[in-house]
This record gives C-alpha cells, sequence and structure tokens, in this order.
C-alpha cells in the first residue's frame, strides 16, 4: 500500500494500492563554474486500485534553475517551477471532487560568501505573488523575504 495524501481541515492519509509511472528528462548546461542551467521535467501517471485519483499529486512538473558564480564570493540563484493540475476531496463527501489549478512559482536568491565557513544570504520567494493553493484550502505565503547567515562545520559548502 502506498499512502496518498489528502487534504481537507487538516491533512489525511488514504492508502490504497498503486501503480505509479513518471516520465522524466532533465537537460543541463555548465559554463565553466560561472554560469549554469539544468531544465527538469515529469509526467505523472497513477493506476490506483480503490481510489479516483492520487490526492494532492501533480499530474506534471517542470523546472528551471539558474546559478551565476561572481569571484567565488557571490552567487545569485533563480528557480522557476511549474507544477500540474491536482485533484482533491471535497469538505464534506469523499464522493465531490474538486481539481486544482496548475501553478508556478518564481524564486531569486543571493548568497555571498564571506569565507568557506560564513556565508549570508537573502531569498526572494513567489516573485510573482501568486496566489495559488499548494494543498487543499492551504493558501501559499504571497511575495515573502528569507534572510540569513550560514556557518559550515566541516569548511566545505556545497558545490565546493
Amino acid at each position: 500500500m502506498i499512502p496518498i495524501w489528502s487534504c481537507k481541515i487538516s491533512s489525511n492519509v488514504v492508502y490504497d494500492y498503486a501503480e505509479i509511472y513518471k516520465f522524466s528528462g532533465q537537460v543541463g548546461y555548465k559554463r565553466s563554474d560561472k554560469l549554469q542551467f539544468l531544465l527538469r521535467g515529469s509526467y505523472f501517471v497513477y493506476n490506483l486500485l480503490n481510489e479516483d485519483y492520487a490526492w494532492n499529486k501533480p499530474e506534471y512538473t517542470v523546472s528551471l534553475t539558474g546559478r551565476y558564480n561572481l569571484q567565488n564570493k557571490i552567487f545569485v540563484d533563480a528557480d522557476i517551477l511549474l507544477f500540474g493540475k491536482r485533484y482533491v476531496q471535497g469538505y464534506n463527501s469523499s464522493s465531490y471532487v474538486r481539481e486544482l489549478a496548475p501553478y508556478v512559482d518564481i524564486n531569486l536568491g543571493v548568497e555571498y560568501r564571506y569565507n568557506k565557513l560564513l556565508s549570508a544570504f537573502v531569498n526572494f520567494n513567489n516573485i510573482a505573488a501568486s496566489k495559488y493553493k499548494m494543498w487543499n484550502n492551504y493558501p501559499v505565503q504571497r511575495f515573502n523575504v528569507m534572510v540569513g547567515v550560514t556557518y559550515s562545520l566541516w569548511g566545505e559548502k556545497a558545490g565546493d
């Protein structure tokens, strides 16, 4: 049995026997350590025994990510994420099915590395201030900013 998430007022787990087929591919471009891009896509087919849909699971996902490295001190990251339609159960009845529309999420981040141990970052999430529901009746935060500092205990950053 594979758990399939179903969100009503709170999250519940719905168990069903499922065959899940995932067709995916990716294409990357890297010009030295300065500039890199990755385009990734996946398409899903869900064959379920008892349930009508794989609740809250997307039909497809597509992502385009990019990173620019300036003198190994400043890193600029950008993401564009696309999630396909999902099906959810309604509040009162398991026979009520609702379709959640596809959504796009655009993010931008900048990191300054003081040295291999210490860095500071600022991430701008959902730049388009899109109003969508990642889960049924749980809207995402619109445009938001996260600022932080990282310290590596091992002296190496991921990607070094």
